[in-house]
């Protein structure tokens, strides 16, 4: 299995050793992708060396439940994994006349047993674990809501991090990375984020062949947003300082594993012959 892996590196003046953070979101698992593939994935993990992974969301969309609990069981023997839930992880969709409709949560049992695995941290309870020096925090979904009302939730939800601390936001939904929303919260709370780390988008539907030549972060289609919707994809660098020197925060979308819906063979073949599985490493370097 081929993965399309994109690198991110960060530098830093922080008194933390260099690290590699591995992000992979909206896996979608389905049968169809079969318990081979998730070993695939895991051996091309092992491969990048991490240092720590962080799964932003959208786990499974059908009944599959215990091979992905096997899964990141596996995973976490691997280094610390940094967990939160997505849209489909809180809500289960199914398709009728052609249209998501919501049917069922996702069950507490599963939710029980992930919060139950060892090495793997379930921070959708906006807790910040703290490990050599690196600091992760994680928000509850949230949708497109207004700014205003988005900037109230996260100030309610986001614990301070500590300036000396290299600081990693997880956030499903991208929303939070647009640097207005987040320039005023940081700006007047003083979170000291160094890095926020999003899915949901898939890319915008852009393949990873064209990933690297179209400019900008604007996608194709995204269903919330329409065509060529902002913040859909790529790396942001935001260029303000917060109270730590040289702490500007640096927002990336992460590629997905599953890019469109699973709802029939040809949508699968588009997947295997257009949108490669997408993992995003992230290097944390000392600053030169």
């Amino acid at each position: 299995m081929k993965f399309y892996v994109k690198k991110t590196d960060i530098y830093t003046d922080k008194k933390v050793n260099d690290a590699n953070i591995v992000c992979i979101s909206d896996l979608h698992y389905t049968k169809s992708l079969t318990p081979n593939f998730l070993l695939e994935l895991i051996q091309k993990i092992v491969s990048l060396n991490p240092t720590y992974i962080c799964f932003l969301g959208d786990l499974c969309d059908d009944n599959s439940y215990q091979d992905v609990i096997e899964w990141l069981n596996l995973l976490s023997k691997v280094a610390p994994v940094y967990f939160i839930y997505g849209n489909h992880d809180i809500k289960k969709y199914r398709i009728k006349d052609e249209m998501y409709r919501v049917s069922s949560h996702l069950p507490s049992k599963i939710k029980k047993e992930i919060k139950n695995i060892n090495n793997l941290k379930l921070l959708n309870n906006n807790k910040i674990v703290s490990t050599d020096g690196f600091s992760f925090c994680g928000l509850d979904f949230y949708d497109d809501s207004h700014y205003d009302t988005l900037i109230g939730k996260m100030n309610h939800n986001i614990p301070e991090f500590t300036p000396k601390s290299f600081n990693t936001l997880l956030s499903h939904n991208p929303k939070t990375i647009d640097p207005l929303v987040f320039k005023e919260l940081d700006e007047e709370y003083k979170y000291n984020t160094d890095c926020i780390l999003s899915g949901h988008s898939h890319n915008g539907l852009v393949t990873p062949s064209m990933d690297n030549i179209l400019p900008g972060n604007r996608g194709f289609y995204l269903k919330a947003k329409g065509l060529f919707p902002s913040y859909t994809r790529g790396t942001f660098d935001c260029g303000y300082s917060t109270e730590c020197q040289h702490s500007d925060y640096v927002g990336i979308i992460c590629p997905p594993l599953r890019t469109l819906p699973d709802r029939n063979i040809i949508l699968r073949k588009a997947n295997d012959i257009l949108y490669t599985p997408g993992i995003q490493l992230v290097r944390v370097k000392k600053e030169k």
